[in-house]
């Protein structure tokens, strides 16, 4: 059985540098928090989504608890 592997962003400013550096680390996916300052207000879902594409990586999202 094969673990994916993949990191935290814990802000929306640090996604791209985010993106580039788990694809050459060879991660598999990289993981949106947004219970804290990554607000779902303010992400774009589809630049977000086409990035991923963009560096092959899958999306993980944390959804605030309340």
């Amino acid at each position: 059985m094969a673990i994916d592997q993949g990191f935290v962003v814990e802000r929306p400013g640090e996604y791209q540098s985010a993106f580039a550096t788990a694809a050459d680390a060879g991660f598999d996916y990289v993981k949106l928090n947004m219970e804290a300052r990554f607000s779902r207000n303010i992400v774009d879902p589809a630049v977000f989504r086409d990035s991923a594409a963009d560096y092959d990586l899958d999306l993980v999202v944390h959804l605030p608890y309340t």
